[in-house]
């Protein structure tokens, strides 16, 4: 089964294809998949005629999570000492250059409120992230129904709570960005004021507020690169979380549409390997995302159907594939978003009858392409 992320509405694999996708006269999956060609497996039961009379009774929800409060960001701006003015063509230009370094810090002042406001946003979406998965666990820890619409809304509304947080991250390396370019800004203003210093027509009073602006420029510098750092060890730190949480979502998909935390029985596990494979050979499969809401299932459909027509016990590799970038933060961005897309795949794969023990995900990157690719491997 797959599930709708909006809507959050369970419908048959090949039934989505059908409609979504345009499928017409092809094999099930499922076929090869379970070894029996022609033979499609049941859908579950509804609810309330798959819990016997005797079974027990769901254990209540825990109660919600109280959100974490981040820590708010100890940046300060630089304060900037008011001067005199001389008269005098330097006091003029040192005038300017005071003017200049407020502009600086009022930017630094707007960036760490920013930053308190997406450490907050994360925190939020953490909180509301665990409390839909501890619910799922609870209830498939005492046992339930095969796909439990309501164990599918927590999974959808977790879902959507990592996708908030990757709007979030993206928030972060953007304020990196504009925290680097007032960072380069005040590097410019250092640079204008130790000029300042070879301009005639100056007094010893131009000449000490010149001092006081050359220091307070410096310590401004560093504050900034400062809240730089934090910024950045803040986004890869939440970008490591998504990825490693993206991953425990399929197992935890696999573990509702079982009904069992463990899966639907012994021989069926419900861990995602997360060890890399190497790829071998030409992909099966490689999906584009250079555009928006890309549409794969189709190809990737017949990629599997004739994959496992072959050889019905193939297992797969999904690699999560990133262009390279000039910078780290840019870098990290986009072997998010690659890594997101290949979450986006494994989904539908397993939607598709391929079980998630079968399935292994990777990330890599490749200097070629341009966006980022999703390719599927036979293993």
């Amino acid at each position: 089964m797959i599930w709708n992320g909006t809507a959050g509405t369970r419908v048959l694999a090949l039934a989505f294809l059908a409609s979504a996708a345009g499928l017409a006269g092809c094999a099930d999956i499922d076929d090869y998949v379970t070894g029996t060609p022609g033979q499609h497996r049941a859908a579950p039961p509804p609810d309330s005629a798959a819990a016997p009379e005797s079974a027990p009774a769901e254990s209540p929800a825990p109660a919600p999570v109280t959100p974490i409060t981040a820590a708010p960001t100890d940046v300060k701006p630089v304060p900037v000492q008011p001067g005199t003015d001389t008269g005098t063509p330097v006091g003029q230009k040192v005038q300017s250059l005071r003017s200049d370094l407020q502009g600086i810090g009022n930017e630094l002042t707007a960036d760490t409120q920013k930053f308190d406001a997406l450490k907050g946003a994360a925190a939020q979406s953490a909180a509301t992230y665990h409390e839909s998965t501890a619910h799922i666990g609870l209830r498939l820890q005492v046992g339930t129904t095969p796909g439990n619409p309501d164990l599918v809304n927590e999974w959808n509304k977790a879902q959507s709570a990592l996708d908030a947080l990757a709007q979030t991250i993206d928030g972060l390396n953007g304020l990196a960005s504009a925290i680097a370019a007032n960072s380069t800004h005040a590097r410019a203003q250092l640079d204008a004021t130790k000029a300042a210093y070879a301009i005639s027509g100056g007094v010893d009073e131009d000449r000490h507020q010149l001092a006081q602006l050359q220091d307070e420029t410096t310590q401004t510098i560093i504050v900034i690169d400062r809240l730089n750092t934090d910024v950045t060890q803040e986004s890869r730190r939440q970008a490591a979380y998504l990825s490693s949480e993206r991953t425990s979502q399929v197992s935890l998909q696999t573990a509702i549409a079982a009904g069992d935390a463990y899966g639907a029985g012994p021989a069926a596990p419900v861990a995602m390997p997360t060890r890399y494979y190497g790829p071998t050979g030409a992909p099966i499969a490689t999906i584009d995302f250079a555009q928006p809401n890309t549409s794969f299932q189709q190809s990737l459909y017949n990629s599997l159907t004739q994959a496992l027509a072959a050889r019905p016990g193939a297992s797969f590799n999904v690699v999560a594939v990133a262009p390279t970038r000039k910078t780290a933060d840019a870098m990290i961005a986009a072997q998010t978003e690659a890594q997101r897309h290949a979450q986006d795949v494994v989904h539908a794969m397993t939607g598709m009858g391929v079980p998630a023990a079968r399935l292994a995900i990777s990330s890599s990157t490749d200097p070629s392409v341009s966006a980022s690719q999703v390719r599927v491997y036979e293993r």
